[in-house]
């Protein structure tokens, strides 16, 4: 039972780290408006804007990095077994992956 309140709770975080990720890009997308509403320079307000613009899309990439690699764990879940060869093949995606590496 605490096996399955576990894997529950893990679900949990996953969904609620994907729509984290979603209300963050929105946040650096409103702050970029609202930093550039201000009454700084032309060069400040453009900086401002493009910096939470690329600060709001790291954090969409990373949400769809996240969703990617856990696409088949609610499968998992639902079959109670991850196979060798699912193993394999999410560990070749690992190693082609350009965010594995920043993450390690």
């Amino acid at each position: 039972m605490r096996f399955e309140e576990e894997v529950d709770i893990l679900q949990e975080e996953m969904r609620r780290t994907l729509a984290f990720l979603v209300w963050l890009a929105g946040w650096w997308l409103e702050w970029g408006r609202s930093s550039s509403a201000g009454s700084q320079s032309d060069i400040h307000r453009e900086g401002s804007s493009a910096y939470a613009e690329r600060q709001a899309t790291l954090r969409l990439d990373l949400h769809d990095y996240f969703k990617h690699m856990w696409r088949h764990v609610g499968d998992w879940v639902r079959s109670g077994v991850v196979s060798d060869a699912e193993a394999v093949e999410q560990e070749d995606e690992l190693d082609d992956d350009p965010f594995y590496d920043v993450v390690q």
